[in-house]
């Protein structure tokens, strides 16, 4: 057994504010500010109101924000996090804390201002690579080496934002496609992992069952078709003959995952919050990969729908119910959501199903209809906000460091 670190400093010494004692607090408290500031600048675009031009158009920094802004921020902050937890290594804190946060900060301000291209890059591309630095001395120091693939994914989200900024230099509208389409693919790689080791865990705490035990051919199928997709998505840049076989195993993957989370499900799952979000947010992820795969097979079927599936249904869900949880363990709290939560979950959730039906069945883009869609998500991460600020801003209830 590998010796673990352990962590023993009282809170106090760790920092002089409770907000920079561990990276989940201001990744999250910020980045739930930022998604809901970008919504509904989103939105007025979208319904018609002249605002100025942010980096690289709107259409590209909706989708460049929302996932390396938002959920990278989000990623960040609960990597960071749990990896205190599986390497027994301190995790970052302090000055060093808030100046990765700050760096984040400059980065999306940068975006929306339009500011020079030089500092937008800068900014933007630094900020991977120093938290997958301090990633990185945890892994090393403990020599928890299981956890080392989080450091490859890291990577291929600095590579893509990186060839993001470049295809803006080429102005390559198919390669800035192709690139955010595999940061939807590497994030849900990350869901799959992350979702694999903690919901069957957290519903078998959450209702006092025993964890469903992994079925080992399942497991390896899921994790087997990682490559294989990822190596096929890569091919696209070269070979779209490659279409129809990316969307064969997109269809198969989304039925393997389908089939996990369905062994996952558990009828008294459904009586408790935190457990029920993390299951409905889950469900996104098989009907995300089998509406993408089917796109790529079937022509009238828009890719969109699977894409917002993944990022819209998956993401947004998935990312509310695990901060909502992990604020409270990671905080010394009981996992007893606050009340408005399950209304937050609803919210988000409904969100990503719209989202859905509207690329599903090319609706109309009539003003109403992003105000909904907007509106549910911006009220869900709204309502995460009204009820968690006080507690990522607060000392842990229990008196130790975190």
């Amino acid at each position: 057994m590998k010796r673990l670190i352990p962590i023993h400093e009282p809170a106090a010494q760790r920092s002089g504010l409770a907000l920079w004692n561990l990276a989940f607090r201001p990744f999250f408290f910020a980045g739930n500010v930022f998604t809901i500031l970008a919504m509904l600048y989103w939105v007025s675009i979208l319904v018609g109101w002249h605002l100025p031009t942010p980096y690289g158009g709107a259409l590209f920094w909706h989708a460049h924000e929302m996932l390396f802004g938002f959920v990278v921020a989000i990623v960040v902050g609960f990597l960071l996090t749990a990896a205190q937890t599986w390497t027994g290594v301190p995790g970052l804190q302090g000055p060093l804390l808030g100046g990765l946060w700050g760096l984040w900060c400059l980065a999306r301000i940068a975006m929306v201002l339009n500011a020079p291209a030089t500092l937008v890059v800068f900014t933007d591309l630094l900020f991977i690579p120093l938290a997958a630095g301090y990633l990185t001395y945890q892994v090393v120091r403990s020599r928890n080496w299981r956890n080392g693939v989080f450091l490859l994914i890291l990577g291929g989200l600095f590579t893509l934002n990186l060839v993001s900024h470049w295809s803006l230099r080429l102005s390559d509208h198919a390669l800035t496609q192709w690139a955010f389409h595999t940061t939807v693919m590497l994030i849900t790689v990350i869901m799959v992992v992350i979702g694999g080791r903690v919901i069957p865990m957290f519903t078998a705490n959450g209702i006092g069952e025993q964890r469903t035990l992994a079925l080992a051919h399942l497991e390896r199928a899921v994790f087997l078709l990682i490559p294989i997709l990822l190596s096929l998505q890569i091919a696209q840049i070269w070979f779209a003959q490659v279409q129809p076989y990316l969307g064969f195993v997109l269809l198969s993957w989304g039925i393997a995952n389908g089939w996990r989370w369905w062994r996952w499900l558990h009828r008294r799952a459904w009586r408790v919050p935190l457990v029920v979000s993390l299951h409905l947010a889950y469900g996104f992820i098989p009907l995300g990969l089998m509406l993408w795969g089917g796109a790529l097979l079937l022509p009238y079927l828009p890719v969109s729908a699977g894409l917002h599936a993944l990022s819209a249904g998956a993401m947004g869900s998935l990312i509310l119910a695990m901060m909502s949880r992990v604020s409270l363990g990671h905080t010394g709290r009981a996992l007893l959501p606050p009340g408005s939560m399950p209304f937050a979950f609803a919210a988000v959730w409904l969100a990503g199903i719209l989202r859905i039906v509207v690329a599903i069945f090319t609706l109309p883009s009539s003003p109403l209809v992003w105000l909904v869609v907007g509106g549910l998500w911006s009220l869900g991460f709204g309502l995460f906000l009204w009820s968690y600020t006080r507690i990522l801003w607060s000392a842990r209830a229990d008196g130790l460091a975190g």
